[in-house]
């Protein structure tokens, strides 16, 4: 059966698909197939050309600190490993993808000082050098200025002497530091650094941990004489969480020490800690390390090599 022609002599027009069913037609079925792949083009010009069009912030901004290799101590003789390195080592696999960097609260001023004096009931008599705050009628109280550290020296008391156990010290030197609202949020571990019966000495220390991790050289100490808080001292910088950054492996940690022409070493034990510098140097910022300790091939001598833990393109300065 044929269709029939209208009066022009033209076929009638085909009926309108029905609903779902898509043209046939090879013009058509080439659109269908080419309006896709046409938007992924374009979403892809779209992502990797904005960015050259309207910079933004990179993923981890560049940090900038104190210098990228510290040699520390070449001439360490036997069993004279600092004692943060001394207990344990780290796993390589338990060092982790990334870690938290942390901003310092950088220089201090007098009122910084004022504070801290009213806080340690220090006379408010204070002397500014280039370095530091000397503050107190002797002058009994340090202020390093690049970091808020210090340092009190306070006067022996008479009296008969009566020595603090090691738990008593621990006690009383944390009771201290809290009542003079110097003790910091982050975890603190403690540890008896000197025991000196013939003097009625004992003197605490308190380690700083930051997500698991310890703070080289970040302390606040506590001597005790007898029973009299004979001195305090603290290099614990305030701090601000910045951003997770990624970290090296131990491996390409050591490539870059070894590639600053230290020689050739035998690591004995690496250790990922974060760094502190001293009280009288600047630091922007709180980063990791990895101390490596062990002894050189050549001479045999102990030795503690410190390497950035992070890539040296994020320590630009």
């Amino acid at each position: 059966m044929t269709d029939s022609l209208d009066p022009s002599g033209n076929a009638p027009p085909s009926p309108p698909l029905p609903p779902g069913r898509r043209p046939t037609s090879f013009r058509s079925r080439l659109l269908w197939v080419l309006i896709p792949v046409l938007a992924v083009v374009f979403l892809t010009l779209v992502i990797f050309r904005l960015p050259l069009l309207f910079p933004v912030a990179p993923a981890f901004p560049p940090l900038s600190s104190f210098p990228l290799v510290q040699p520390a101590n070449e001439n360490l003789s036997p069993g004279r490993l600092p004692m943060e390195f001394s207990d344990t080592a780290t796993s390589p696999a338990d060092i982790p993808l990334q870690l938290m960097i942390y901003r310092t609260g950088g220089a201090v001023d007098l009122p910084f000082v004022e504070d801290l004096c009213q806080r340690l009931s220090v006379f408010p008599s204070i002397r500014m050098t280039p370095q530091a705050f000397l503050a107190g009628r002797d002058e009994e109280l340090l202020v390093w200025r690049n970091s808020g550290s210090f340092m009190l020296s306070l006067p022996r008391q008479s009296g008969p002497l009566r020595m603090l156990s090691g738990e008593q010290a621990i006690e009383r030197a944390r009771a201290f530091l809290e009542e003079k609202s110097l003790w910091p949020k982050e975890a603190m571990a403690s540890r008896i650094t000197l025991l000196d019966p013939s003097r009625e000495q004992v003197t605490v220390q308190f380690c700083r941990w930051l997500e698991g991790v310890l703070v080289a050289d970040s302390s606040l100490e506590v001597s005790f004489l007898g029973e009299q808080v004979a001195s305090v001292y603290s290099n614990c910088r305030p701090l601000q969480a910045l951003q997770d950054y990624p970290l090296l492996t131990f491996e390409q940690a050591k490539e870059r020490l070894l590639a600053q022409g230290l020689g050739d070493f035998q690591v004995q034990g690496v250790r990922l800690v974060y760094q502190e510098a001293a009280p009288k140097e600047e630091q922007r910022y709180l980063l990791p390390v990895f101390a490596f300790w062990g002894k050189r091939s050549d001479s045999g001598q102990p030795f503690l090599y410190k390497a950035w833990a992070l890539d040296i393109v994020y320590l630009s300065p």
